[in-house]
């Protein structure tokens, strides 16, 4: 069972991906944030609306006939996936790989401030905070973060340390 503590994160990532506000996650939701991506990187073939959209196929098992899908069921499907742990890590690895590949516009492996700073822009967040949470994330103080590294963020974020750097992975939520 979600804490209280995850409860409220994740209702936070529900708000960043409801990209039309309406208080619902739907498809559109997915290829609105994808297209940010896809526009803000230069990316061909939709890649990044591709993933979003994979992710949504995923999620949309729990959406209400009229395919949105309400906080509740978004954090019962996330609660799922966190009691699954092989499935989880699939997941939670996947979308860190597609976010440091697609971020990691000078191709050197790790993500600096300002490629932070595209991924805030993409997720529609305040750009203004990028280099904020990149600090916070980035607790050996070497200007970048590692695919290892922002790995084990985009996990503390799921998890229930309200201590962890990667509680920052969407900027000041809790």
């Amino acid at each position: 069972m979600l804490s209280q503590f995850q409860q409220r994160k994740l209702s936070y990532m529900f708000d960043v991906y409801d990209a039309d506000k309406n208080g619902f996650l739907e498809k559109s939701d997915f290829a609105q944030v994808g297209q940010r991506f896809d526009t803000l990187l230069n990316l061909p073939g939709d890649r990044a609306s591709n993933w979003f959209l994979d992710f949504w196929q995923g999620m949309s098992q729990v959406a209400q006939p009229n395919g949105q899908v309400t906080r509740k069921a978004w954090l019962d499907f996330l609660d799922q996936l966190w009691n699954r742990p092989d499935v989880y890590e699939a997941t939670i690895l996947a979308g860190a790989s597609f976010y440091m590949s697609a971020l990691d516009t000078d191709g050197d492996g790790m993500l600096n401030p300002s490629e932070y700073r595209v991924f805030f822009q993409g997720m529609g967040l305040d750009p203004d905070l990028a280099n904020k949470a990149f600090a916070k994330m980035d607790d050996n103080h070497d200007g970048q973060l590692s695919i290892s590294e922002y790995s084990q963020r985009v996990r503390e974020f799921y998890g229930d340390d309200p201590a962890a750097p990667g509680n920052w992975l969407l900027g000041p939520v809790v």
